[in-house]
């Protein structure tokens, strides 16, 4: 697994410390605060998956699975992390496919793109098979087909062999996407503070 720790300027929560000329205690800022943080930290999860969405055509219920978070949990640790699988790989069934049907010898099989940008691809001698929603699975939605294909190079007896796509943490270091999604994490957490800080407010206010 690699995590991203949410690092934000140095300023960003400076504004939290005006309640206290609102009687607000220092307890509840800390609250606030670690509130923040953990909201922020799951809207950049979901802005990561968009932008890995604008490259390749993963379907974005499958890749905000893939990409978890770690929540500010206390006073003394309010760090907050994405968290982004660097092995595990989704099934090709989640990224855009289509099964090729013919009567034509050698003219069927499972068309499939990956990446936004480019043409597809077919591998003739594929099939899907079709699978239920699995606990275990988090990746599986209800009636998914999986594509296989029976891979004789794998296994002398030509083993059947589940086929995957391209990692997300691929693509996330490809598209040197951390850099842009820092500073949208910036400019969202400022917005955080100031809607959240109008919200305790009234909330104190009962209004």
């Amino acid at each position: 697994m690699a995590s991203i720790e949410l690092k934000f300027a140095d300023d960003t929560f400076d504004k939290f410390q005006d309640l206290l000329n609102q009687d607000f205690s220092k307890k509840e800022i800390r609250q606030l605060l670690k509130k923040t943080i953990n909201m922020v930290s799951r809207e950049h999860r979901t802005s990561i998956a968009k932008q890995i969405k604008e490259k390749v055509t993963l379907r974005s219920a499958v890749t905000k699975d893939m990409l978890g978070f770690t929540r500010a949990k206390t006073a003394k640790d309010m760090t907050a992390k994405i968290v982004i699988p660097k092995t595990k790989r989704p099934p090709l069934s989640a990224f855009e496919h289509r099964v090729k049907k013919s009567r034509m010898e050698g003219r069927g099989g499972v068309s499939y793109k990956i990446d936004q940008s480019a043409g597809r691809k077919t591998i003739t001698d594929a099939f899907t098979v079709e699978k239920y929603q699995s606990v275990s699975d988090p990746l599986q939605s209800k009636n998914i087909k999986d594509i296989f294909v029976r891979h004789p190079r794998t296994d002398s007896r030509g083993k059947i062999v589940r086929l995957w796509g391209v990692s997300v943490w691929k693509v996330f270091l490809k598209h040197k996407m951390h850099e842009r999604a820092e500073r949208e994490m910036q400019v969202r957490a400022v917005k955080m503070v100031k809607r959240n800080i109008r919200g305790a407010i009234r909330a104190k206010l009962g209004t």
